[in-house]
């Protein structure tokens, strides 16, 4: 039966199928939403399926699709124990059986012809050897194989690209050009001898060849199909696109990223499991600077399942993919040769798709407010130079991909000259002098801390103009507990750990007493402080008045949530933190040391609620206290 005559069998079958599972992919289609089982919708998918291959043309695969799904539908009907209903089930089954048999004997006495094509095809397959040639492998041979290379190359894992010079030469649609598939299977960490070289120029034949590149990451190794005609050279490549050159290295389970490719392209991914072996039998690593490569015979080397559909999809690409769509594709070439393209000293700007959004205004903001000690504006990169030290010379990527990885990699650098900036001016001498300084910031305000410390037994805090950014938080203001007055009692004579605590005078044992009094062994009351914010809007001073170490400090609660900046790919600038907010991570404290008397006292004098809540506005430099109660959920 010629493949002409399969359309109006398979339309006809098809019609039955839909009558038979209640499936109407006329009115599915029309539905913005399905609407029915599981059963149902697994039903739909599979008739939806084998549509598509008819509408393509492909009735051989659209024909094994329908006999299957009658198969797998006939095997699962469960007939009623109940005898009436078992009589009405009979009757409804009948014609169902009746046109069952009808396909199957049809669908029978036309695989044993297509057995022949079949086994035209297998037995002068080239790569197969004579003791593979079996009855046995003849019957696993199906149109399913035709449909997974379809599907192979379908895949938008798999990726077809122009590659080498410009050339006007086309494969034209329809075209009955041969073609010849190299025996010779490299297997490289070299580009170069994956990709071969070029064939004669002025023959009328398509020279195809299979290559495996090594990546230094075992699961990002991808294959490299090359497809010459003439003077044009096609690459099929299922080379993963990563977000960033980094992500090769911190990906925890690289073989669970590329699953999707191992479990749909029909390409020989087993072969990874013998490259370790093949490492310690050959000398080819134990140079330095030499290339890893193993040449292996297609034909004594891979197993027939594997030669079939390799063969397989080389023909689909050469007469049904490349003449498609040979006019609009990308061109790829080695990195360091695309490098040359950005032009040297230019920086780039960013586009909307290198980066995702996560938090982008909020870290902006965040990023853009960090005060330096000298200006970033004297920062220079060159885009050119950056991504150099993230790729390699022989890796394969476009143009776009190039630019892309440009703009992460001044990001990154641009990231490291800040950070260095930060590291620097934050060394450990300067710190331990601004808490010194930051002492008599303190004492010189200290009836502002007064008021709001003792404003009730329990303080909370929100800051109206900025938002928590821990990840699962809320876009409302968070109301933070910053002092709890009912945990200071005269009983205590040791003094809660604080970070640093305030003290009138300051002798060489850096002894805390009373900054009323100063009475020895006093308690100390802790307030803690989540930003440089809360501290300007408590004290009711500027940000520049407190000592440079302390004026960056952003407790996590504040930081905006970024993910992590190479697996989701985030702006890496993002991570620039100052050392003591990284020391300091959740909060840091203010010891208050007071004696119960003197407690006492600054308590009758500033007391207002049970609770209370400091709003904070930073930017108008307000500051308001109010009665704190269950009613208020924010700020």
């Amino acid at each position: 039966m010629q493949n002409y005559e399969l359309k109006p069998v398979v339309s006809n079958i098809l019609q039955f199928l839909e009558e038979m599972t209640g499936c109407n992919l006329k009115e599915l289609t029309e539905q913005s939403s399905f609407k029915g089982t599981l059963g149902t919708y697994i039903n739909a998918k599979d008739l939806f399926s084998i549509n598509n291959n008819i509408q393509n043309g492909e009735y051989g695969i659209a024909y094994e699709k329908e006999v299957t799904f009658l198969k797998n539908f006939l095997s699962d009907i469960r007939l009623s124990h109940n005898f009436d209903r078992l009589i009405e089930e009979c009757k409804e089954l009948g014609p169902i059986l009746l046109e069952a048999h009808t396909i199957f004997t049809d669908y029978q006495a036309w695989a044993l012809e297509e057995k022949k094509h079949f086994r035209e095809y297998l037995f002068n397959n080239e790569f197969l050897k004579e003791e593979e040639k079996t009855e046995d492998f003849l019957n696993k041979f199906s149109y399913e194989w035709v449909d997974a290379a379809k599907k192979s190359v379908q895949s938008k894992l798999l990726q077809l690209y122009n590659f080498g010079k410009a050339s006007n030469t086309t494969l034209n649609i329809g075209h009955t050009v041969p073609y010849s598939i190299s025996d010779a299977f490299c297997i490289s960490d070299d580009i170069n001898l994956c990709i071969g070289a070029n064939k004669g120029q002025e023959e009328d034949i398509c020279y195809a060849r299979l290559a495996l590149k090594i990546d230094r990451q075992l699961a990002f190794s991808h294959f490299i199909i090359t497809i010459q005609y003439k003077d044009r050279i096609w690459l099929v490549t299922d080379k993963p696109t990563m977000p960033n050159p980094q992500f090769r290295e911190n990906t925890r389970n690289p073989y669970r990223w590329r699953e999707e490719a191992f479990d749909n392209i029909q390409l020989p991914y087993g072969l990874l499991d013998h490259i370790e072996e093949w490492r310690k039998e050959s000398k080819a690593v134990a140079k330095e600077n030499s290339s890893e490569v193993y040449i292996k015979s297609m034909r004594d080397f891979l197993p027939p399942a594997s030669k079939i559909l390799i063969k397989l999809i080389i023909e689909e690409l050469i007469y049904n993919v490349i003449p498609m769509k040979q006019f609009d594709l990308k061109r790829i070439g080695l990195a360091r040769e695309n490098v040359k393209l950005l032009g040297n000293g230019k920086t780039l700007e960013n586009v909307d798709d290198i980066f995702v959004k996560i938090n982008q205004a909020a870290n902006e903001e965040r990023i853009n407010s960090i005060i330096y000690p000298t200006s970033t504006e004297l920062i220079k990169i060159d885009p050119t130079k950056a991504v150099t030290q993230y790729i390699e010379a022989g890796e394969l990527c476009t143009v776009d991909e190039i630019r892309k990885i440009a703009i992460w990699s001044q990001k990154e650098e641009l990231r490291k000259h800040k950070q260095k900036l930060l590291n620097e001016a934050y060394t450990r001498e300067r710190m331990r002098a601004d808490e010194e300084k930051l002492n008599k910031v303190l004492f010189d305000n200290i009836e502002n801390l007064y008021e709001v410390v003792f404003s009730a037994d329990m303080v909370f805090m929100c800051i109206e103009d900025e938002n928590a950014r821990t990840f699962g938080s809320s876009n409302e203001n968070a109301i933070i507990q910053i002092c709890d007055t009912t945990l200071f009692k005269s009983s205590y004579s040791k003094q809660y750990l604080t970070n640093y605590h305030i003290n009138k005078f300051r002798d060489e044992w850096h002894v805390a007493n009373c900054v009323m009094c100063d009475c020895e062994n006093p308690v100390n009351l802790q307030l803690k402080i989540y930003s440089y914010k809360e501290l300007c809007g408590i004290l009711k001073i500027k940000r520049e008045q407190l000592p440079y170490t302390f004026q960056n400090y952003t407790a996590n609660l504040y930081v905006p949530y970024c993910g992590n900046t190479i697996l989701d790919n985030v702006n890496p600038e993002y991570k620039v933190l100052d050392p003591r907010s990284r020391e300091l991570q959740h909060y840091y404290s203010i010891g208050i040391p007071l004696n119960k008397r003197c407690f006492n006292k600054l308590r009758k004098k500033y007391w207002k609620y049970e609770k209370s809540l400091v709003i904070i506005n930073y930017t108008k430099g307000t500051i308001k206290i109010q009665e704190y109660g269950n009613d208020n959920k924010n700020c």
